[in-house]
């Protein structure tokens, strides 16, 4: 290849990285302050600012503000959701599965807690808008492929059909929105500090704690 060649596909190369670069960096900015002060609450000029980029970004990107939350559901929940199937597909048991999507549930929520908290404010909020209806859809989808695979193992008679799941399954989701919204208490009452609750200790304690609630389906303990 000619060498003005190469230079011209490097610099391209370069280029669209600094685009997907830049358009991440305003996607997590987003992100952080929309879960720090809630959507309304939030300027484009805050985005930017935070971010170390020029304001006229969001809308070269996302058109709007509004454009630009409507892209960070659109990207983020689905691959979550994405990830619930794959498990669900896995020829394993069910109560399997089960512990698989209690750990994915952990690594999300730890992995990336301001993006669980901006979900979490929006459904919190008592008037509904576009955006929250669009976040409780997905949030419903997810919902109903754990309930499927309960589904599952009660018809393979794996787990008993006198235990109230929907109550376990409410427990289990409580405590994943208290533990992003509400640290300080989950510390006071954990006695820990609210540091620790971000550790990789703690999501292992958690997450075999479910793993022993959930074991209170299966028909033989």
């Amino acid at each position: 290849m000619h060498r003005d060649s190469k230079i011209e596909m490097y610099k391209s190369k370069t280029a669209a990285t600094e685009v997907i670069d830049k358009r991440e960096v305003l996607m997590r900015s987003a992100i952080k302050l929309f879960a720090e002060n809630g959507f309304d609450a939030v300027t484009t000029r805050m985005i930017a600012a935070d971010a170390g980029v020029n304001m006229a970004l969001i809308s070269y990107y996302f058109n709007s503000k509004d454009g630009l939350f409507d892209a960070i559901i659109d990207e983020r929940i689905p691959f979550f959701g994405s990830r619930l199937r794959s498990i669900q597909k896995l020829e394993i048991t069910a109560f399997e599965k089960l512990q698989l999507a209690i750990s994915a549930y952990f690594d999300r929520i730890l992995s990336s807690p301001d993006f669980a908290k901006m979900i979490y404010r929006e459904l919190s909020l008592k008037k509904r808008s576009s955006k929250s209806e669009k976040i409780m859809e997905a949030f419903k989808k997810n919902q109903l492929l754990l309930e499927e695979i309960i589904k599952e193992g009660q018809d393979k008679n794996e787990f008993r059909r006198d235990t109230d799941h929907k109550m376990i399954m409410l427990s289990f989701l409580s405590t994943v929105i208290m533990l992003v919204n509400t640290t300080n208490v989950c510390g006071m009452m954990l006695h820990e500090n609210e540091e620790t609750l971000n550790t990789e200790d703690f999501k292992i304690r958690a997450i075999n704690y479910f793993h022993w609630m959930f074991s209170k389906l299966l028909v033989v303990n």
